[in-house]
């Protein structure tokens, strides 16, 4: 018999009963706890707050961790960022042909080429494109001209780092973007906080105009800045409902309980290997259980914690392993999560296989099926296609990967946005627009592996 065994990842065996336990999260953007955004001040300055990403303003940490520590989350962020990004941004011009749009690669303003190219365009929207991937959030910065006449540069700030000030209550408009490696739950601003100006969704070009003084309000509302030379431009993301910061699709799978499921499965099959056992149960505990059971035994201690805590895992050890226990029913307490209620403690009995490692091998293809689908990319893309005869042909495969990439211009032309505002201040010529280039898969015939699109015409 083997002994009671508790992980640095906070998750334990018990060798009788054969149980493995594990905290088991809920809803990660949930109301309650965090912080009320309150106002700030910053070298004399006061703002109405910093408006917090989740509930503890840790939402960006969280999402990150998730994507890293998860193979298949990794490959499919990969995937749909570098997909996102295309073959880079092309300056295009657009003509009406027989009815129809006609774009072309249009490199003949010397001005608009040497921007792209001191800009590195391309490195920023793979940045901008990872970012609106794994946190569904960018914030692009234009920088101006020391004349304040022209924008000179187009920068990506990392979301991770980003947070905004609360909306002003008269206007709705939110005026200030927080750039800081330092965010904690406290509402406070760190010390190294950089505060730039954020641009208004509409009407962002003529205000910016005003901004800089190149153009003059008549209504006298908008006043030039002449200390301000950097900008945050708001892109504008669909949010549902979210007017600070979009939700990103994919946080679905941890608020359904699939991503802390199969982030379980390895630390559960290296218990099976260790302990040569079979594990006839998986205990869920609520991420706020001991929190509670500690306040309800009054321990402050880490020692007084670990000692409780063993004992509790060792009475629930004997009591899932005494054969006398069978049939009889076990109460646990519920308690609110957001909108719904959640079970304190869950036991889920399991099928066995001989402790040979093979217990949770149908859950495994069942559960990498449903993160592809959660995180919008069909397995066979991403090589996420466990099981037996469920690989895909070469022609569905290139659909696939069309219909995906079709699928992607709303985004794309989201990212686009802030070429078009260096497009409005700068002058640049009316009939130069952007597009983000495709790259399509091509049929054997014609002897080659891929080609560059934009739009209908191919580079």
């Amino acid at each position: 018999m083997g002994e009671l065994r508790v992980s640095t990842e906070g998750y334990s065996y018990l060798p009788k009963a054969g149980a493995w336990v594990g905290v088991h999260p809920g809803r990660y953007d949930a109301p309650g706890g965090g912080f009320a955004p309150r106002e700030v001040t910053r070298e004399g300055i006061a703002y109405r707050g910093v408006a917090p990403w989740g509930a503890d303003n840790q939402m960006p940490r969280r999402l990150n961790r998730m994507a890293e520590e998860n193979p298949l989350v990794s490959a499919a962020m990969e995937f749909k960022s570098l997909l996102l990004a295309g073959d880079g941004i092309t300056p295009v011009r657009r003509e009406m042909a027989g009815g129809k749009w006609r774009v072309t690669p249009c490199y003949e303003y010397e001005e608009v080429n040497r921007f792209l190219e001191e800009n590195d365009m391309n490195a920023y929207l793979l940045e901008q494109a990872l970012d609106a991937t794994v946190l569904g959030n960018v914030f692009p910065e234009v920088v101006l001209s020391g004349d304040h006449r022209r924008i000179v540069e187009l920068n990506h700030m990392e979301a991770s780092f980003s947070r905004l000030e609360v909306a002003n209550p008269t206007t709705g408009r939110i005026s200030n973007h927080f750039y800081s490696a330092r965010w904690d739950g406290s509402g406070d601003l760190p010390e190294d906080v950089v505060v730039t100006p954020m641009l208004p969704r509409r009407r962002m070009a003529e205000t910016l105009r005003h901004w800089m003084g190149i153009a003059a309000d008549p209504t006298g509302r908008q006043q030039p800045r002449p200390k301000a030379h950097r900008y945050i431009v708001p892109v504008g993301m669909p949010g549902l409902g979210r007017p600070y910061y979009a939700r990103p699709w994919w946080l679905s799978l941890a608020d359904s309980g699939w991503l802390e499921f199969v982030r379980q499965i390895p630390h559960y099959k290296q218990t099976v290997l260790r302990n040569s056992t079979v594990i006839r149960y998986h205990v869920k505990l609520h991420t706020d259980f001991w929190r509670r059971y500690y306040e309800s035994l009054g321990l402050r201690t880490e020692a007084e914690k670990a000692k409780a805590r063993n004992q509790w895992l060792s009475a629930l050890d004997d009591f899932l392993s005494n054969p006398e226990n069978t049939g009889r029913a076990f109460l646990s307490e519920r308690v609110q999560m957001g909108d719904r209620l959640a079970d304190l403690i869950e036991i889920e009995s399991l099928r066995s296989e001989a402790g040979k490692g093979g217990e949770l091998i149908a859950e495994l293809e069942e559960t990498a099926n449903i993160l592809a689908y959660g995180m919008g990319v069909h397995p066979s893309l991403i090589g996420a296609s466990p099981g037996k005869n469920k690989s895909i042909n070469g022609t569905e495969a290139r659909e696939l990967f069309i219909i995906k990439q079709a699928m992607l211009q709303p985004l794309r032309e989201r990212l686009l946005r802030p070429l078009y505002l260096v497009k409005a201040i700068n002058g640049w010529p009316a009939d130069i627009h952007f597009r983000i280039s495709n790259l399509e898969l091509t049929t054997l015939d014609q002897h080659t592996g891929a080609v560059r699109s934009i739009g209908n015409e191919r580079i």
